[in-house]
């Protein structure tokens, strides 16, 4: 089965100029707490980094999360796969989890 995404366009919208992935993860163990994504169409503004992450850890505060030990890995040119994912603290990247006991759909 084709992998799909979940991002689609209905009529004359503009292109995606950019999707920045901020992760806030645990710096111990590479787990992630919140992803934050950032969509910036063609002709809008980018936002800077520190931009991107004072509203990922806003918006996971809003969530719930205890933000104040968590760091954040930014991905500037993240393309969403649907996977789960954790850090490679020494690595600084993002890793693909892959999770027992998930069973293809047919």
């Amino acid at each position: 089965m084709a992998q799909q995404t979940y991002i689609q366009a209905a009529g004359k919208t503009p292109d995606i100029a950019s999707m920045h992935l901020v992760a806030l993860y645990n710096a111990k163990d590479g787990r992630i707490v919140h992803m934050h994504h950032a969509l910036t169409l063609e002709g809008a503004q980018l936002l800077k980094r520190e931009e991107h992450e004072r509203n990922a850890r806003a918006y996971a505060e809003r969530l719930g999360h205890d933000v104040g030990s968590v760091r954040a890995l930014h991905v500037p040119d993240f393309r969403p796969t649907g996977k789960h994912y954790r850090v490679d603290v020494e690595k600084q990247a993002l890793v693909e989890l892959s999770l027992p006991g998930r069973k293809k759909r047919r």
